[in-house]
């Protein structure tokens, strides 16, 4: 391990450490040569770590555990925030508690925010371009029953204001 400062983990003191920066370290016991433990890259972009106790594995967010060991206990309703909106630099320094709202303010002044294009130039991602879209035009200009509104989740009321925006840029 580096020179870095290295506290226990909450819950699994003697168990594992994690450094200012991040780091993950397990130490050396049975089952365990010990060492920096390997992390991944979820979906979202945020890295994890998986950490075993008593034969049970938890998966964790690096910049969670990082929060809880140097910042404390986190308040309720509250999220660990990325002062500089990077989702990889979960050094203790550049995270702090903020709530839903200072963490969304944040991310649209980092240009990460979600409804931004994936280029983050600012632009509004719309329509089927959205990743969370559920209307496309295949939706939108043919038939819609029952079944389509159980199969896709969308309100035929949604599907009609749809059809009628659709109907009049046809114009």
């Amino acid at each position: 391990m580096s020179k870095a400062r290295w506290i226990d983990i909450p819950d699994y003191e003697g168990l594992y450490q994690i450094s200012a920066s991040g780091e993950i370290s397990t130490t050396r016991r049975q089952g365990s040569s010990g060492g920096i433990r390997a992390t991944h890259t979820d979906k979202q972009g945020y890295k994890r770590v998986t950490l075993t106790k008593e034969g049970k594995a938890k998966n964790y967010l690096v910049h969670t555990l990082v929060a809880l060991s140097f910042l404390g206990e986190r308040p309720e309703g509250a999220e660990v925030c990325h002062l500089d909106g990077d989702k990889d630099n979960n050094c203790v320094e550049n995270l702090y508690y903020g709530t839903s709202s200072d963490n969304t303010k944040d991310s649209l002044q980092h240009g990460t925010h979600n409804f931004l294009a994936a280029n983050f130039k600012g632009e509004r991602v719309k329509g089927e371009g959205c990743s969370w879209s559920k209307i496309n035009e295949e939706i939108v200009r043919y038939p819609f029953n029952a079944r389509s509104e159980n199969l896709t989740r969308v309100s035929k009321r949604t599907v009609y204001f749809s059809r009628q925006r659709v109907c009049h840029l046809d114009r």
